[in-house]
């Protein structure tokens, strides 16, 4: 932890003598006369002569390439090793989101249907070649940019592209299966041979996060493809960690990253390049009332997207039932109803934000409910943590702080898993997902 420490100390002071660098050369700009001109900043940065076709072709280097000499440079005089801060993390302690986010390009994609245009997110490419020498790769995006198509089709990040036609860059794409309610849709997407060199190149799975640590003013990037003009990066900050069920129809994150047709289906991304959503609407967006009545609203300014926790968990849901030929439909595990029974902020000092805590009540259970009991064992309780066992090994231990958390959580169940609900009074009920009448089917 100390030479971590010193290691972070060591780029701090790099970075205000980067700083300092920087103040002067806005000082160093501000000369009047030929110093405002290509050729007296060409002259001034070691190009001479006046011919300015030969300075916008001189050789410069990129800010990255800058930012790797300095690198080197606070290497070769011992601030720290390479072994002790990789490139990549010097990058990120420079703010160099630049060099962060090409993660997140190489796993954003454009999606041509013969009804709609919108985006996508590669969610896992196969390690093993088909027969015929093709691989496939899972790519999420929302269920409204491919409702209804008859055929879909995938550009990757640097193909060519045009609205008018298909180009030979387009990769042929199914669709897997999808949810209309959480709005979630999961495609295939064949690599024919001839291409895969360039995909291993340039595109990649996305790299993910817990959607739950996401904070207001968290500065966020949302890559789609706005009005169908090809994929391109819009940033902005988050809003609203977890929208009000009662504002909008699934469960959103709110953000002001000025999204429009188009960036549906995009990914949500930290400056770390990570996933934290999945980006589905903009411009003219529904809501709900306190009294459920639905009005469409004209938005400018701001966007919504579905929580990667969320989206990712109904795209393995959908993955998983494909796979074992139950049809691409998201299911969940039944509980029952759940009630918001108190609501509070909390300050954490450590972090120094605010945290949304809410009481999880148990309203009522579904009759097809394993934890269903005549005797309402459960009824009324609330929920303090729920811990799920496959084939007898734990793959979630979950503190419940939220109500989106436990319909997160039964996405994920499927069927012979173990379930405990702990709760606040200290008792706690378990169950076994036995059989398919304990789940409900998301369309």
């Amino acid at each position: 932890m100390k030479k971590r420490r010193a290691v972070m100390a060591a780029v701090a002071v790099l970075c205000a003598g980067v700083i300092a660098v920087g103040f002067s050369g806005c000082e160093w700009f501000s000369f009047n006369g030929k110093h405002n001109t290509p050729t007296g900043v060409s002259d001034t940065l070691g190009y001479y002569g006046s011919d300015t076709a030969a300075w916008l072709t001189s050789k410069s280097e990129s800010p990255l390439e800058e930012r790797y000499r300095e690198y080197q440079a606070a290497i070769q005089s011992g601030l720290f090793t390479e072994e002790d801060l990789s490139f990549a993390d010097y990058l990120k302690a420079m703010k160099e989101d630049s060099a962060s986010l090409s993660s997140a390009l190489r796993a954003s994609v454009l999606i041509q249907t013969n009804k709609s245009l919108g985006s996508g997110v590669i969610y896992s490419i196969a390690d093993e070649a088909n027969a015929n020498g093709s691989k496939n790769a899972y790519v999420i995006t929302n269920n409204h940019v491919i409702e209804g198509s008859s055929s879909i089709y995938t550009y990757l990040y640097g193909d060519n592209y045009t609205v008018d036609s298909i180009l030979p860059s387009a990769l042929e794409t199914t669709n897997v299966g999808s949810s209309k309610t959480e709005d979630i849709a999961v495609l295939s997407v064949e690599i024919p041979e001839d291409r895969l060199d360039f995909v291993q190149a340039v595109s990649a799975a996305v790299g993910t996060r817990d959607s739950d640590t996401a904070k207001v003013g968290e500065k966020i990037y949302a890559i789609g493809n706005p009005l169908g003009y090809g994929i391109s990066v819009l940033s902005g900050s988050v809003s609203v960690e977890v929208e009000n069920e009662y504002v909008v129809s699934r469960l959103s994150m709110r953000i002001d990253a000025p999204v429009t047709h188009g960036s549906s289906g995009g990914g949500l991304f930290d400056r770390e390049g990570k996933l934290v959503g999945i980006v589905y609407g903009g411009l003219d967006q529904k809501v709900t009332d306190s009294n459920g009545n639905e009005t469409t609203v004209s938005i400018t300014g701001f966007g919504w997207a579905i929580p990667a926790n969320r989206a990712l968990s109904v795209a393995q849901c959908i993955i998983d039932n494909y796979e074992s030929n139950r049809n691409g439909a998201a299911t969940y595990g039944l509980l029952g109803t759940l009630e918001v029974e108190s609501s509070r902020g909390e300050f954490d000092p450590l972090t120094q934000t605010i945290d949304i805590v809410e009481e999880v009540k148990i309203a009522a259970v579904e009759s097809r409910s394993p934890f269903h009991d005549p005797l309402n064992s459960v009824k009324g309780k609330i929920i303090k943590s729920i811990t799920v066992e496959k084939q007898g090994e734990m793959s979630v231990n979950l503190v419940i702080t939220r109500k989106h958390q436990v319909e997160t959580v039964l996405f994920n169940i499927r069927k012979g898993d173990s379930v405990t609900l702990n709760f606040a009074d200290g008792s706690s009920a378990e169950a076994t997902y036995s059989d398919l009448s304990h789940f409900s089917v998301k369309r």
